[in-house]
């Protein structure tokens, strides 16, 4: 299962992980999926209209819908979604600080 993004993350680091998995995600010759195209442009719409003070509904947005997903694409497909669950895995992981936890953690746990 993916690396979630920790909660207490700040602004600047979840814009640039979001920014990196789309980066990531553009790069992909499979991005042609209906619900991963969905997820990455809510992100975009989010990144667009967020203020510095409102991250969470980016970090849902990966946490809740993006991760699970992919996690599942991958499991289901491999040959199509492994390397490119991977590659987001590592980007979550190094905005965790190389952890290997599988959720953003709320401010304060």
């Amino acid at each position: 299962m993916m690396q979630r993004l920790r909660n207490n993350s700040n602004f600047l680091k979840v814009d640039g992980v979001s920014h990196a998995l789309l980066r990531l995600y553009r790069t992909e010759p499979h991005s042609d999926d209906p619900i991963l195209s969905r997820i990455f442009s809510e992100m975009e719409t989010l990144l667009r209209d967020m203020k510095m003070e409102s991250k969470k509904p980016l970090i849902a947005l990966i946490n809740d819908r993006l991760a699970p997903y992919l996690t599942a694409l991958a499991q289901n497909d491999s040959a199509t979604y492994g390397e490119f669950e991977r590659k987001t895995d590592e980007v979550i992981a190094r905005e965790n600080g190389g952890r290997g936890t599988k959720q953003i953690k709320t401010q304060g746990t």
